[in-house]
């Protein structure tokens, strides 16, 4: 009996100590960004490991691109980049309002989604929006 008693308190000891053990996740070391867009007609202005805010020249700062339909970019962080932003934009002349679908995210878990609505509004009552701001932070 007293055997039993003993085997049943140490496996409880065990189990106690055992749960309480955490495991880390493994992160991979690489820091891989994407950037996803879709579209009618818009413009994206993104940064990445090579065009960002921490260039000296003015037209290193970001890149662009024209964008109908769906597009993806990605690349890896190797600048250090402690935010990841992206500047979607319409053009005030597009006939009508568009969806604009933007997903930033990382490999490490973070990530950011924004579905706004962009353009001319035919209700003179409603504020025009023609540009919308993306930011995921990196660490």
């Amino acid at each position: 009996m007293k055997t039993t008693q003993k085997l049943a308190a140490l496996f409880i000891v065990i189990m106690s100590a055992t749960s309480c053990i955490k495991e880390e996740q493994i992160m991979p070391s690489e820091q891989v960004v994407t950037y996803t867009l879709k579209c009618e007609d818009c413009l994206i202005y993104l940064e990445d490991d090579k065009w960002n805010r921490y260039n000296e020249l003015d037209r290193s700062k970001y890149q662009y691109f024209n964008v109908k339909g769906s597009f993806r970019y990605q690349f890896t962080n190797t600048a250090g980049l402690d935010s990841a932003t992206a500047v979607v934009s319409v053009s005030v002349l597009y006939p009508r309002q568009q969806v604009v679908y933007i997903n930033i995210w990382d490999n490490q878990g973070r990530s950011t989604r924004v579905i706004d609505t962009l353009g001319f509004s035919p209700d003179y009552r409603k504020d025009d929006k023609y540009e919308v701001t993306v930011k995921l932070p990196l660490k």
